[in-house]
């Protein structure tokens, strides 16, 4: 009999793209039957009339999670595995799936994670007792899943260190990318700008300040602006056009529109102030980008310093202006790491082979559950 794995994924930030890129690369003609349940932050009356629910996406996005699966199961009954990306969608599934199923959660960052570079999202401790349940209940969902998956080596080592996750139980498979129609796309767009005049820089962030977009622009209008053009993608008013900037807003993840604009770059900038894991630089890895980036996070674990990009500290305009003057004004430098970067990404961040591996580990459990 054909296994059943039900998919419930968080719709917020980077996991979008996320969420496509496995769905369009999971493994065809399969074993398994593998159903979809997206958890979007859009507005719902029924959970934003609450006043505990509003403002606390975490609670909001477990509510609506369980509400997602309890239609499903009620349609299709009972499946053999559940995976949960993020633990936000999956704080209530410890003790609501009657009989439960084994339970994969997926992950980028840990709630402890999170508080560390959780300044520049704006996000506050709470009070004692409010931050004591929420240790508990994540710690729950964690220690109630079957297996989990990390996006990095410094998630996992905060669920065995600040959670108690056995070691043996969590796995890293960092998010990728289509490879292959990166690499197809890049060649004609790097003939297409041979011996162009002015270096492209492109940032791509949807929060504009957080992302470190504004100390871009600064550093580029005083530095930059008679060797380069910025091209800014974000969803943020904020973002100034002016002379040597293009601002591009409303693109779409994995559109063909946000691929033209990677691929017609020559240096990918993210100066992030506060991140995680941003998917947008291993998208410049796969189409040849040297990346400058801030050595927050989980930053370091995707851009290799001094190899295929710099890391620069948060903030730090001084350190930023010395990374892209290197980068603007050597060419084979830009072309030398784009390629170490193109060749990471094969590496480690192939769309297609991870989602492999996470199909496996899925079909292994529903195995030995059955």
């Amino acid at each position: 009999m054909r296994k059943r794995i039900t998919f419930v994924m968080e719709q917020t930030l980077g996991h979008v793209s996320f969420a496509q890129n496995v769905r369009r690369s999971l493994p065809q003609g399969t074993d398994v039957d593998v159903g979809w349940l997206e958890v979007s932050n859009a507005f719902e009356r029924r959970w934003e009339s609450l006043p505990a629910v509003r403002g606390n996406w975490s609670l909001r996005g477990s509510l609506k999670a369980r509400a997602a699966v309890e239609s499903e199961r009620r349609a299709l009954g009972r499946p053999d595995l559940y995976l949960f990306h993020t633990q936000v969608v999956s704080l209530l599934s410890s003790g609501w799936v009657r009989n439960s199923p084994p339970i994969v959660v997926s992950l980028d960052a840990t709630p402890i994670n999170y508080d560390r570079v959780g300044a520049a999202y704006d996000h506050r401790i709470d009070r004692a007792p409010a931050e004591r349940f929420k240790y508990w209940l994540n710690r729950r969902a964690f220690q109630h899943a079957s297996y989990l998956v990390t996006w990095s080596e410094w998630a996992r080592r905060s669920l065995i260190d600040d959670y108690g996750v056995p070691g043996d139980l969590v796995e890293v498979i960092p998010p990728g990318t289509d490879l292959a129609l990166w690499q197809e796309e890049r060649r004609g767009a790097a003939s297409a700008g041979a011996g162009r005049p002015k270096v492209r820089l492109l940032f791509v962030g949807g929060d504009f300040r957080r992302k470190g977009g504004q100390l871009l622009y600064e550093t580029f209008s005083r530095n930059f602006a008679d060797t380069c053009e910025l091209h800014i993608v974000t969803k943020s008013p904020e973002a100034p056009a002016g002379a040597g900037v293009f601002v591009h807003r409303d693109v779409p993840p994995n559109s063909a529109e946000i691929r033209a604009l990677f691929h017609a770059a020559d240096v990918f900038v993210l100066p992030t102030q506060g991140d995680v894991q941003p998917i947008a630089s291993i998208e410049a890895m796969a189409a040849g980008l040297p990346v400058v980036s801030t050595d927050i996070g989980a930053i370091p674990e995707v851009v290799s310093h001094g190899e295929t990009g710099f890391l620069v500290p948060p903030g730090d305009e001084d350190a930023l202006t010395r990374a892209l003057t290197e980068l603007v004004g050597d060419e084979e430098l830009r072309r030398g790491m784009g390629e170490r970067g193109r060749a990471r990404a094969e590496l480690r961040f192939d769309a297609q082979k991870n989602a492999g591996r996470l199909l496996s580990i899925c079909k292994s459990l529903c195995s030995r559950a059955g």
